[in-house]
C-alpha cells in the first residue's frame, strides 16, 4: 500500500478480508504532479495486516518478514521482526516473540530483558504484565515492576488507582506504588469514578 490515511488503511483492510474469498482489484486515481493525468499504474499489497497509526506516528503491521511498525511512507520504523506487534501507547508498544511478551521503544529497542505471559498497554505511567506463572503485576515507563506483589489480576489505572484480586479471592484498590488504598477486600470492585469505587 503506497498511501497510509485513514480511508486507505480502511480500503486496504477490507480488500483484504474479501481476498480470502475473492480476487479482488482496487480502482482509485492518484493525484501525481509529475506523472500524466490517467496513467495507469499496478501495485501490489505488501501487507498481510495493517492497523491504525498511533502517537507518535506508527502503525503496527505484518508481512512475509514478521510483525513490525512502519512510518506513514510506508517504511519501517525499525529492523526488528515479532509474531505480533501492537500499537504505541506512551510511547511503548508490546510485541509477541516465540518466548514472549515484551515492549518496545518507537527506536525498536527493547523497554527491559523480561518477558511475559502477556503484556497490555501503558496508561497513566503503568502497564498491567502477566507473568509465565500466572500472577499479574504493573510495570513503570522504564519497564521495571512497580511494586514487589503479585496478583491473581491487576486492572488499569484510572488517576493513579487500579484494582487488583488477592489470592484471596476478594478485590482492592493500589495506588501507583502497589500500597492498598483504604485495605478493605470486596468480593468485587471498579475503579473510582467521580470519587466513588464501585
Amino acid at each position: 500500500m503506497r498511501y497510509n490515511a485513514g480511508s486507505e488503511v480502511y480500503t486496504q483492510s477490507l480488500a483484504q478480508a474479501l481476498a480470502d474469498r475473492h480476487e479482488v482489484h482496487v480502482f482509485t486515481r492518484q493525484q501525481n504532479k509529475f506523472l500524466p493525468d490517467y496513467v495507469l499504474t499496478e501495485d501490489f499489497d505488501s501487507f498481510e495486516e495493517v492497523f491504525k497509526f498511533h502517537s507518535p506516528g506508527l502503525a503496527p503491521v505484518r508481512d512475509t518478514s514478521g510483525a513490525y511498525h512502519i512510518k506513514p511512507s510506508g517504511q519501517a520504523a525499525y529492523s526488528g521482526r515479532y509474531l505480533n506487534t501492537f500499537g504505541f501507547y506512551e510511547r511503548r508498544a508490546a510485541v509477541r516473540t516465540e518466548n514472549g511478551w515484551f515492549h518496545i521503544q518507537t527506536s525498536g529497542k527493547r523497554l527491559s530483558d523480561e518477558r511475559y505471559a502477556w503484556c497490555g498497554n501503558f496508561q497513566g505511567g503503568r502497564c498491567t504484565v502477566r507473568r509465565f506463572d500466572g500472577l499479574y503485576l504493573h510495570l513503570q515507563p522504564d519497564g521495571k515492576p512497580a511494586y514487589q506483589a503479585c496478583y491473581r489480576y491487576t486492572g488499569d489505572y484510572r488517576d493513579g488507582i487500579a484494582v487488583v484480586l488477592g489470592e484471596n479471592g476478594l478485590h482492592t484498590h493500589i495506588n501507583l506504588h502497589g500500597e492498598l488504598l483504604h485495605g478493605r477486600w470486596l468480593i468485587d470492585l471498579d475503579v473510582f469514578h467521580r470519587g466513588l469505587g464501585g
